[in-house]
């Protein structure tokens, strides 16, 4: 029903999923909500009813409630972040790092574009099972993609986070 045009004829998923977006991570910030906004975008992520972009920038934004308080402390750095909610931030890590394995496990099933997106929450979340299957698998990105792509360099940055 999310992305049915026949429902609304005007209907617009990207402007939908912007408002989702927004109110999980506006300004790059979490919120108290945060956390149960990712649970929501975690469902969508494997729900293979929902378009392969779709599920891409959900991992995707995945990733950057994960990561918010590692780029605030880059940014501010050696000051504290003025404006973060290092409590909201911190529940927002463990929501997606408790459904991090369920996301993981439809790696064979998912578009490259997906799996890259994957890759980085491998990355953030390491165990002793992931990191070392990550390699070889982004191996075949790195021979298709050449060293100064967008993919190609996204690809070895992941791999190097590896490392």
């Amino acid at each position: 029903m999310l992305f049915d045009a026949e429902i609304d004829p005007c209907w617009d998923d990207r402007s939908f999923l912007g408002d989702i977006y927004n109110e999980i991570l506006h300004q790059d910030t979490c919120q108290p909500a945060t956390a149960d906004g990712l649970v929501l975008l975690a469902a969508l992520a494997v729900d293979d009813r929902i378009p392969a972009r779709h599920r891409f920038q959900a991992v995707d934004l995945l990733f950057r409630a994960t990561t918010v308080a590692e780029r605030h402390l880059a940014e501010t750095w050696p000051a504290t972040p003025q404006h973060a909610d290092l409590d909201s931030e911190a529940r927002a890590r463990s929501a997606v790092q408790a459904r991090t394995p369920n996301l993981l496990t439809r790696w064979s099933a998912e578009y490259p574009a997906v799996r890259l997106a994957l890759a980085g929450l491998a990355v953030v979340f390491p165990t002793d099972r992931t990191l070392p299957a990550l390699t070889p698998r982004l191996q075949t990105f790195t021979h298709q993609h050449p060293q100064g792509t967008d993919i190609g360099d996204y690809v070895r940055f992941i791999l190097v986070l590896a490392a």
